[in-house]
Formats: C-alpha cells, structure tokens, sequence
C-alpha cells in the first residue's frame, strides 16, 4: 500500500504493512544520518547563564562548565549616538560582586560642538536611588601633559576626573579606566584612567587621573559627562574581570 512499509510482527513472526511513523523515536537517529549544522539552536537543550560549554575528552560529550577566574568578560556596549547631557551605566553585573575588577574603554567620545571650549570628562557614582553630587562628595586627582610641553594638574571634589581639558577647544576624547572594587562593599572603589584629549589644531595630550568616592557604599551606576556641554558620539565598551 503507498505510504506505508513492511515490519516485522514478533509475535505471528510474518511481515506486514504499517504505517510510516511521523516523527522518529527517540535515540533512534545515529549521527551519521545527520547533516553538518543541521541543528539549530532552538533545538538544543537551555544553558545555564554564566556557564560555557567544554569538550570533555573523557566521555566526548561537550558539558557545562563555569567560566575561569581571572577571565575577562564582555558586560555591554554604550554607543552615543545624539546629543546627551550625561551617560548613565547602570547594568546590575558591575555592581554586585560579580567582577572583582572593571575595565571601561572610551573611544571616539565628541561633544556636541567640537570647536567650542569645554570642560573636564568626569564621572559620578549612584548610591541608592541618587547620582552624588555635592561638591566634597570625591577625591580625585589628574596630570596631564599635551605635546605643546604643558604640564596641568587639577583636583576635583564634585565628581571624578577621567580625562582632564588642557587645551581650550578639542574634537575627541578617549581614555582606559581600571574600576577596583566596583561594589563598593567593604571598600571603596579607586578609579584609574589612562586619557587622551585631540583639539583643533591636532595637538594631543596624555592624562593620568585618580579618583574615588569619599565613602564606602554599595554602588549602583556609573555618571559620564563633560561639564559644561553634551556628549554627542563615541562608544564606552565595558569588561569585567571575575
């Protein structure tokens, strides 16, 4: 009969017609049968987040594994892309004991009118609800030196040096800034950063800036903005380190 194939009866021992099954029976597929990248992801069993996967030499199965101390690891990605007054980074992994470490990368930051002058790119903790603001709320300090052979060091209460102004117009800002101790749990959180600032005349001047939040508190977000005018490109990527 079409649509239909032979199959043993053990129990009268002749052969008869059934029905072709629709779907396969379970482990009844080898992997030979399958085709190469066959199976998708929505066919594959869920994960657990925070684990990889690893091949297991022993049993050759790949298995969940957790994800080595001391690696670092990707949290997000800040793109501006419009004119704002200030960033706002507040993604929960940073903050609560996750990352022993963070890592912040700044590249191509602009404000909104790149020949105007302006002010320092800072930074400003959230503790609670609120941004903290009050004008002996930090410590924090920076040296910068532009190739002009100019030598400025500032120091800052309201907030956090990241990269300070040394020259009265520029086009772009970009800086690496090492977070320890980003809970803020037991501890206060030191901030790190390794700067650069581009002006219109093409100069370019290095910073080195330090800074913290006066008092050890469980942190919530992160502040970036320039004082004095909008941040209008550029990316702010984010790493942790477990």
């Amino acid at each position: 009969t079409p649509g239909k194939h032979l199959k043993f009866n053990a129990i009268t021992g002749v052969l008869e017609e059934t029905d072709i099954p629709v779907t396969a029976a379970d482990n009844s597929i080898g992997t030979n049968k399958l085709a190469n990248n066959a199976v998708t992801l929505a066919k594959m069993a869920t994960g657990t987040p925070g684990k990889y996967l690893k091949f297991n030499s022993s049993t050759g199965a790949l298995e969940e594994t957790d994800i080595a101390q001391g690696a670092m690891h990707f949290i997000a990605r800040n793109t501006i892309s419009t004119s704002i007054v200030q960033l706002d980074i507040e993604n929960p992994s940073m903050f609560d004991g996750t990352y022993k470490h963070l890592m912040i990368f700044g590249s191509g930051i602009r404000p909104v009118t790149q020949s105007a002058g302006w002010g320092h790119f800072c930074c400003q903790v959230k503790v609670g609800t609120t941004y903290q603001t009050g004008s002996s709320d930090y410590t924090s300090s920076t040296h910068s030196s532009p190739n002009n052979g100019d030598h400025t060091v500032n120091q800052h209460g309201s907030s956090m040096f990241l990269v300070p102004i040394w020259s009265g117009n520029y086009h772009w800002t970009d800086f690496s800034t090492v977070v320890i101790n980003p809970s803020g749990v037991g501890s206060r959180a030191i901030f790190l950063t390794f700067g650069n600032e581009t002006n219109d005349g093409g100069q370019t001047g290095n910073s080195q800036s330090a800074g913290l939040y006066q008092s050890p508190s469980s942190l919530k977000g992160l502040r970036m903005f320039y004082e004095g005018i909008n941040m209008s490109a550029g990316n702010i990527d984010i790493y942790g380190l477990k």
